[in-house]
């Protein structure tokens, strides 16, 4: 059985928007990471599928491939300040509103 890694990579994408409930702004970003690392999780996706690696080996770089992921993600931290800022932005905005028409 075939595994196609872009179907692969998109799930990955889904489950972490979903996760976190990510706003467009953010799923780019996360979009954009899982693409940059698509060349080594498909290496680690075939290498497991033909045996070339048991299970132990690897879980053992999932784990690593997962670090990697992670810094990346962390890296986000630019996009997601933004983030913050328009829902702060938005929340202030309410209540500067609801006062002025108290």
């Amino acid at each position: 059985m075939s595994i196609d890694i872009d179907v692969i990579i998109k799930a990955m994408v889904n489950a972490a928007v979903k996760a976190i409930d990510a706003s467009p702004e953010i799923k780019e970003s996360i979009t954009q990471v899982f693409d940059n690392n698509k060349a080594s999780i498909a290496e680690l996706v075939d290498a497991r599928k033909s045996d070339e690696i048991n299970q132990e080996d690897f879980d053992a770089e999932l784990a690593r491939e997962k670090s990697v992921l992670q810094a990346e993600l962390i890296g986000m931290e630019i996009p997601v300040k933004a983030s913050i800022q328009r829902a702060l932005n938005a929340a202030i905005e309410a209540l500067t509103n609801a006062v002025s028409q108290a």
